[in-house]
């Protein structure tokens, strides 16, 4: 069956409101494919205390995505997984792109909390060579599971340009 139009209001330019038999319903959309529909820009203005918009996903789908003309923006799954330029998280925050974090307070800019023993931190490039921080702050530098406070793999140079010690190790 064809979906008709029970209600439309609009304005002398056309621009209205559609509601379809079956409910759908269109803001600036004469033929809603989705419950609801809108055609340009929305603002939600919340001066209350409550949460200015809500969103319950019931099912295992994806529960909200906010993108631009490139399919570039924010993906969130059912399960709170949220991708920033990844449609389909595998973590409970992916990034798909570079991270800028400026921080102009007097506080920690990143602060990771490792509460299980597991790597707290990874950073590495495309040959998986870079940092690895494990859980009691054992650090590795291009070396994935470090058995010492610090570990390296690889050439280490210091250079020195004050009348100091360069590197001063005490037994």
């Amino acid at each position: 069956t064809v979906a008709q139009t029970a209600v439309q209001l609009y304005d002398s330019n056309l621009q209205g409101i559609t509601m379809l038999q079956g409910g759908r319903v269109g803001i600036n959309e004469s033929n809603p494919s989705h419950i609801l529909d809108i055609e340009g820009d929305v603002e939600i203005v919340n001066s209350n205390l409550r949460t200015a918009l809500y969103v319950k996903q019931t099912v295992a789908q994806t529960a909200v995505q906010l993108y631009d003309s490139n399919l570039q923006g924010i993906t969130m799954l059912q399960g709170g997984r949220v991708g920033i330029n990844e449609s389909n998280p595998s973590h409970i925050l992916d990034i798909e792109g570079d991270v800028e974090i400026v921080n102009s307070n007097l506080r920690t800019a990143l602060y990771v909390k490792q509460t299980v023993a597991q790597t707290a931190v990874q950073l590495y490039d495309s040959n998986l060579q870079g940092i690895t921080m494990l859980q009691g702050g054992r650090v590795g530098i291009n070396e994935s599971n470090p058995s010492h406070i610090l570990d390296i793999e690889g050439d280490v140079e210091i250079v020195n340009s004050n009348l100091r010690t360069a590197l001063y190790v005490k037994q």
